[in-house]
């Protein structure tokens, strides 16, 4: 798997480790799979507001 930077090579760690935790806790897959998603627009909104904070801009 290809990553555009470290940032995002952490964060797809940190979601493999936290798919298997769950999955060991006997989740759903449908539970697994709206947590995952609720976890991407976190991330989103995180990314969102640093790239704001720090007025970086991508024309």
């Amino acid at each position: 798997m290809h990553f555009k930077n470290s940032l995002e090579k952490k964060i797809f760690e940190l979601k493999s480790e936290l798919y298997e935790e769950l999955k060991e806790k006997q989740f759903l897959e449908t539970d697994i799979y709206l947590l995952s998603q609720k976890l991407d627009l976190l991330i989103l909104d995180y990314q969102k507001r640093y790239l704001a904070k720090n007025k970086i801009i991508f024309e």
